[in-house]
């Protein structure tokens, strides 16, 4: 079987861009991003509140109930500061939530400032709670925003713990299988390809990463001592830990 390297399944671009004509029943986006203050650079729409992807071009810009409409089964909604009420309508609508497990401890020391302290822990990065609402939820960190290392990543996102020391908001971390989910079998779905990647499983990739330490069962102070031995890729070691 032929090995996927690489597959760009959707792009976002914010700065520029202009109101598709096409009905947003035709086809639903691949990614949908609301609840923003979106600086166009267009002056036939300066500003939005939303805007909808499907490939690599932007489809849509407005207002959050006109992209609203371009929601459908596994578009990717990106997901920081979240109301209750649109919790359980990720299952519902079969829309992918999609986190950056670093943001919660990089975003954390300024959010209660921005948000209040009420808002804040209701709606602040709630990781465990859309777990728990049924969603579907993929993780990353935005490089070069943030850095792209996912051991990091997955420490961040199991411990929400703040470089000052504090957890934000620990009701909201991630167990290590919903980490360790966000990650592999959840994307893998994200991007259509479950039957051929995300698991472990005969008939699948070979696709597989060898870690130094059980991040499933090591202390968490310890997670981000984990190093990469090898990295296969369709069955071929693509990488080595040197020694």
């Amino acid at each position: 079987m032929r090995s996927v390297l690489l597959k760009v399944t959707l792009v976002a671009l914010v700065m520029s861009s202009a109101a598709c004509d096409r009905s947003p029943a035709d086809e639903p986006a691949d990614l949908v991003l609301l609840h923003g203050h979106i600086v166009t650079m267009d002056s036939t729409l300066p500003s939005a509140e939303a805007l909808a992807v499907r490939g690599d071009r932007i489809v849509a810009v407005g207002s959050d109930g006109e992209i609203d409409a371009f929601i459908g089964d596994r578009t990717q909604v990106n997901c920081q500061v979240v109301h209750p009420d649109d919790l359980p309508r990720f299952a519902q609508l079969g829309v992918i939530s999609s986190v950056r497990g670093v943001f919660a401890t990089s975003d954390g020391p300024w959010v209660i400032g921005r948000l209040g302290e009420e808002r804040a822990r209701e709606r602040g990065y709630p990781y465990r709670s859309l777990f728990r609402s049924g969603a579907v939820v993929v993780n990353g960190t935005d490089p070069p925003v943030e850095d792209i290392n996912p051991i990091d990543n997955f420490y961040r996102s199991v411990t929400r713990m703040m470089e000052n020391g504090e957890v934000f908001f620990p009701e909201q971390r991630m167990t290590r299988e919903q980490a360790l989910a966000s990650y592999t079998v959840n994307p893998a779905f994200a991007a259509f390809e479950e039957d051929l990647k995300g698991t472990l499983s005969v008939g699948k990739l070979a696709d597989i990463t060898v870690l130094s330490r059980d991040i499933f069962t090591i202390p968490e102070d310890e997670i981000r001592d984990a190093e990469i031995v090898y990295t296969i890729i369709g069955g071929t070691v693509r990488y080595s830990r040197p020694g």
